[in-house]
C-alpha cells in the first residue's frame, strides 16, 4: 500500500529556513517549525494566513462574534450560531462576507444582517481580509492547495511554494491487530512511561469509545496528557446540563435516566428499580434526588450552581467562569435558557486550560501534523474521515482531494508510526477508513486483507487492577446441584449471559411484575375464593397502582384492562376445573410471601399452588404454579399465546431452537419420576391471550389453555394402542375416508400391524408417505377392506394424523433424551467456571446482558 512520502518537519525547517515567512493552514506544522529556530530573529517564522493577520497565536474569535450578535441584534441563539456559521464558512471558501447573499436560501434579511455585523467587528477574520503582505517580503507557502479564497488575499505577488510531499512512493507501515479496545489501550499503557509521556502522541476519533478509554487509562496509569476531552465533555459540566433538564422533564422519567447522575450526587439507587417511573416509585434516595433537582428551577443560575457545588462538596469553576462569559449567572433558569444553553456549548469549541505536557491526544480530522518522534494511531475507522460540508460555496471534489492528501500526510508523523485497530469491535466488522482504498492496489474490506500483524494482549505482572482480597487455600467451591428452566435457557443460548445473569443485578422489568402480580393473584383465589371474589374491584385496582411503577400514564387504561379480563379468565378457569387440595410427594410449599394474602391479613395454606421442587438425581428446580390434579401440572402465562407445535419446537433437544425453553420438557421429568408409567400432562393458560377477543365480546378458556401430553411409552409402542385407534377415527364424519378405512379394518388389525413394526422415525409427513412402512400398511389395509380408493386415502390420512400426533406430544424417549441433555449441560456448566464462560453463538434477542456481550470472540 505505497503512498507519496511526506517530507518531515525537520525537512520542511530546512527547506524554509531562510524565508522571511512562512505560510501554512496547519497551526500545529508552523508551531512546530518555530520551535526548530536555530537563530535569533523578531516575530515567528511560520504562521496560518489568520494568525499572521491578526497578531494572535490560535485565533479563536467564533465565539466572540457570537456574543456580539446576541448583544447587537435581535437574532435567537439558534438563529445567530447557524448564521455565523455559515457567513464565516462562506467568506473562507470565496474571500468576500457579501458572497453568500447570492444564494437564495440566504438572501434574507437575518443573514444580511449577521454579515453587516461581523463585516463591520473586529475578528481575525475581518484582519486577513483587508492584509496584505508587502512585496518586499520573502514569503513562501507549504502546500498552497490547502489555502481557502480568503487566505490567499494574504499573498503578496510574488512568493514561493513548497510541496508537503516528496516525489518516493513509501509502504505504510502494517497494521496492529487487536482481539479488544483494551488490548489496544493495554499496549498503549504497556509502551508509554510517565516519565517519557512527551515523547508520544495518539491519534483516535474522539466520537469512538477507544478516547475515554484511552483517557481513563491515563488517568489510572498517572500518565500526563493534554488535548483531551473538551469542555462539553468534562463529567461535572455533563451532569450540571442533565440536572437542569431534569428539573423540567421528570414526568417521563424512569430511575434508568437519573442513576448514573443521582450516584454522582451521592443518591444511592438500586439497578434493579431501574424500569420503575421515577413520578410513582416511593423510594427514599429517589425522593430526595427529585426534591434536589426540583429546586434547580425555582433561582437563578448561579442559584442552581451553588447548589450543586454544595451536593458534591466542591466547586465548578470552569462552569461558573463560562457561565460569568455568557452572562447568565444572574438569569433565571428557565426551559428556554436551558435550550439555548445546550445549543451554545454544542456548537462552539469552549477553550479549556491545559498545562500542554504529557502525551498528546490528536482528533483524527483536526490536523495533519504531529510533532511527536512516536505517534500511535488508533481505531483507523469511518470515523477517520472528513465531513464535506453541502455548501453551495464549496467544491466537493476539491475537498475530498484536500482530505485525502492531508489523511496522507496525518499517517506519517513521527519517527515511529504504529497502526493499532481491531477487524471487529462488539461484535461487528470494523470499515477501514475510506481513504486507504485510494492508496489500495485492490479493494479490501478489513485490516487482516492487508499486511498485518495479529497481537495479543499484553501481559503485565505489575499491572494495577482492582483491589481484591486472595481466597483462602483451604475454600471449597460448591458445585452447583440444580438449575431452574429459565437459567438453563439462558445457559444454553449463551454460556456467558448465563455468567453475566448471575453476576450482575438486572432491573426488574414491568412483565416480570405484571406475571408476578397474577400469579399471586391466582393462588389468593384457589386459597380464599370468596375473599377474592368479594373484594375483586378493590384487588384490581391495588395491581394496577403496583404496575403504575413501570408504566406511562397514556398506557393505564390498556393496563386496566388487561388486569380485568386476566383476573375474570383465572377465576373462570379455576372455577371451571376447581383443584382438589392434596399434598404431592417431591413438593413443598417454600415462598409464603403473596400480597393479597398480607393485605386481607390471612395464609396461604394450599399445598397445591406455587409449590416448590428440587430434584437432586436429575439436577433440576423450579416451582409449579398449580398442580390441578396428580397428572397434570399448571403454568400461568401473561404473554402472548403459544401454539403447542411452538411450545414443543422450543423444547427439542435434537435441533436447539432459537428461542429455546425447556420449561415443559424439565416439569414433566421431574413429575414422572413420583408418577412413573402414567400418563401426564403439563398445560398454559395464556391468561392474557383473548383480550381481543373479549372487546369483541367473544371468549373461550379453549383458546388460551394448550396441554402438553406425556405418554411413558415410545411412540411406536403408542400407535398400537386402542387411544391411537380412537383418536383416529373420532371427530371426523362418519363418511370421513379415514375413519370408514379405519373401521372396516377394526382395531384387532390395526393393533396388530402397528404393533409388529418399528414406526418411522421421520419428522415430514411427504417423507412419511414415501416410506416402505405406510406402502406396507395401504397393502396391509386393502388386503382386509377392499383395494377402494378411499382406503388409500384414509391409510394416508391416518399416517399424517399420526405424524401429527407425535409432533404435537411428549413420549418416555423425548423425556430420556432431555435428561441426557440436561447431564450433559450440567458438566459443561461445571467445565466452564473452571475454565471460561463461552459466547458461542446466541439469539442476540434472547441475551439479558447484550452490552457484556462480545459475540465474536
Amino acid at each position: 500500500m505505497p503512498v507519496r512520502r511526506a517530507k518531515s518537519i525537520d525537512r520542511l525547517y530546512e527547506e524554509i529556513r531562510d524565508y522571511d515567512l512562512v505560510l501554512s493552514t496547519e497551526a500545529a506544522l508552523t508551531l512546530a517549525l518555530d520551535r526548530r529556530l536555530d537563530h535569533t530573529r523578531v516575530g515567528r517564522l511560520a504562521a496560518t494566513p489568520r494568525s499572521h493577520a491578526s497578531g494572535e497565536l490560535i485565533p479563536e474569535d467564533r465565539r466572540n462574534l457570537f456574543f456580539h450578535l446576541l448583544e447587537h441584534t435581535n437574532l435567537s441563539w439558534k438563529q445567530s450560531s447557524y448564521l455565523l456559521e455559515q457567513v464565516l464558512h462562506s467568506w473562507e471558501e470565496t474571500g468576500d462576507p457579501e458572497s453568500i447573499s447570492e444564494e437564495s436560501q440566504f438572501s434574507n434579511h437575518p443573514t444580511k444582517v449577521v454579515v453587516d455585523e461581523v463585516s463591520s467587528t473586529d475578528s481575525s477574520y475581518r484582519d486577513l481580509h483587508e492584509f496584505t503582505l508587502p512585496d518586499s517580503l520573502d514569503v513562501v507557502v507549504i502546500g498552497k492547495q490547502f489555502l481557502t479564497e480568503l487566505d490567499k488575499g494574504i499573498l503578496p505577488a510574488e512568493y514561493d511554494t513548497i510541496s508537503p510531499f516528496s516525489e518516493e512512493m513509501i509502504p505504510l507501515p502494517e497494521f496492529e491487530v487487536f482481539p479488544s479496545a483494551t488490548a489496544i489501550v493495554d499496549t498503549l499503557i504497556e509502551n508509554i512511561a510517565p516519565d517519557e509521556a512527551e515523547e508520544f502522541a495518539v491519534v483516535v476519533d474522539r466520537s469512538s469509545p477507544y478516547s475515554t478509554l484511552i483517557e481513563s487509562a491515563f488517568d489510572a496509569h498517572d500518565i500526563p496528557y493534554y488535548g483531551g476531552p473538551g469542555f462539553i465533555d468534562e463529567q461535572s459540566v455533563r451532569t450540571f446540563l442533565r440536572l437542569l433538564r431534569f428539573g423540567f422533564s421528570r414526568s417521563g422519567l424512569r430511575v434508568a435516566d437519573i442513576r448514573p447522575i443521582a450516584t454522582v450526587l451521592g443518591f444511592e439507587i438500586e439497578a434493579t428499580h431501574d424500569e420503575k417511573r421515577v413520578q410513582t416509585f416511593d423510594h427514599t434516595a429517589v425522593n430526595e434526588f427529585q426534591k434536589f433537582v426540583e429546586s434547580l428551577p425555582e433561582g437563578t443560575f448561579e442559584t442552581a450552581v451553588s447548589t450543586v457545588e454544595d451536593r458534591l462538596g466542591r466547586g465548578l469553576p470552569k462552569i461558573r467562569a463560562e457561565f460569568q462569559h455568557l452572562d447568565l449567572l444572574k438569569a433565571q433558569v428557565t426551559q428556554t435558557a436551558i435550550n439555548n444553553l445546550q445549543y451554545y456549548l454544542q456548537s462552539f469549541e469552549v477553550p479549556t486550560e491545559e498545562g500542554g505536557e504529557g502525551v498528546l491526544l490528536v482528533s483524527a480530522t483536526a490536523a495533519a501534523y504531529v510533532d511527536r518522534p512516536v505517534v500511535f494511531y488508533i481505531g483507523l475507522g469511518q470515523g477517520w474521515q472528513h465531513t464535506i460540508p453541502k455548501k453551495p460555496w464549496v467544491s466537493r471534489p476539491n475537498k475530498a482531494a484536500e482530505n485525502i492528501e492531508k489523511f496522507q500526510l496525518l499517517i506519517q508523523n513521527g519517527i515511529e508510526q504504529h497502526f493499532l485497530v481491531q477487524d471487529t469491535r462488539a461484535g461487528e466488522e470494523v470499515t477501514p477508513c475510506l481513504y486507504f482504498q485510494e492508496f489500495a492496489d485492490e479493494p479490501f474490506e478489513s485490516f487482516s486483507d492487508r499486511p498485518h500483524t495479529v497481537r495479543a494482549r499484553p501481559k503485565s505482572e505489575d499491572s494495577t487492577g482492582f483491589e481484591y482480597q486472595p481466597l483462602e487455600e483451604d475454600i471449597e467451591r460448591k458445585s452447583i446441584d440444580s438449575i431452574s428452566q429459565s437459567k438453563l435457557n439462558t445457559f444454553v443460548n449463551c454460556p456467558r449471559d448465563y455468567l453475566f445473569t448471575q453476576l450482575v443485578d438486572g432491573p426488574q422489568y414491568s412483565y416480570f411484575q405484571k406475571g408476578n402480580l397474577f400469579h399471586e393473584f391466582a393462588e389468593f383465589y384457589v386459597n380464599h375464593p370468596s375473599l377474592a371474589e368479594n373484594n375483586l374491584c378493590e384487588i384490581r385496582s391495588h395491581i394496577l397502582e403496583e404496575m403504575r411503577l413501570f408504566i406511562d400514564e397514556y398506557r393505564l387504561p390498556l393496563m386496566e384492562t388487561e388486569i380485568e379480563h386476566g383476573t375474570q379468565i383465572i377465576i373462570d378457569y379455576l372455577n371451571e376445573n376447581p383443584p382438589t387440595q392434596v399434598e404431592y410427594p417431591g413438593y413443598i410449599k417454600r415462598f409464603n410471601d403473596n400480597q393479597f394474602a398480607t393485605k386481607y391479613d390471612v395464609e396461604i395454606t394450599s399445598t397445591i399452588t406455587e409449590q416448590w421442587f428440587e430434584n437432586a438425581s436429575l439436577g433440576v428446580h423450579g416451582i409449579v404454579d398449580l398442580l390441578a390434579e396428580p397428572q397434570c401440572l399448571l403454568d400461568y402465562k401473561s404473554g402472548k399465546s403459544k401454539t403447542l407445535s411452538s411450545i414443543l419446537k422450543n423444547a427439542r433437544v435434537d435441533e436447539i431452537s432459537d428461542t429455546p425453553n425447556f420449561q415443559v420438557a424439565l416439569y414433566l421429568a421431574n413429575h414422572r419420576q413420583h408418577f412413573p408409567d402414567e400418563e401426564l400432562s403439563f398445560s398454559f393458560l395464556f391468561f392474557l391471550g383473548t383480550l381481543d377477543d373479549a372487546v369483541r365480546g367473544t371468549v373461550s378458556i379453549d383458546d388460551i389453555l394448550v396441554d402438553v401430553p406425556y405418554y411413558p411409552v415410545s411412540f411406536s409402542e403408542f400407535v398400537s394402542k386402542d387411544e391411537a385407534y380412537s383418536s383416529l377415527v373420532s371427530g371426523v364424519s362418519e363418511t370421513n375416508d379415514r375413519r370408514k378405512t379405519l373401521e372396516k379394518l377394526g382395531y384387532g388389525d390395526f393393533q396388530q400391524f402397528f404393533s409388529s413394526r418399528q414406526f418411522p422415525d421421520v419428522d415430514s409427513k411427504d417423507d412419511l408417505l414415501e416410506t416402505s412402512f405406510a406402502a406396507e400398511f395401504i397393502a396391509f389395509s386393502q388386503a382386509r377392506a377392499g383395494e377402494y380408493k378411499y382406503v388409500e386415502k384414509g391409510c394416508n390420512s391416518a399416517l399424517k394424523k399420526l405424524s401429527d400426533i407425535k409432533s404435537q406430544t411428549l413420549f418416555k424417549p423425548d423425556l430420556d433424551a432431555f435428561e441426557s441433555f440436561l447431564q450433559t449441560q450440567l458438566s459443561s456448566l461445571e467445565e466452564y467456571r473452571e475454565s471460561r464462560f463461552p459466547v458461542c453463538d446466541p439469539n442476540p434477542d434472547r441475551l439479558n446482558n447484550p452490552d457484556m456481550i462480545l459475540t465474536n470472540e
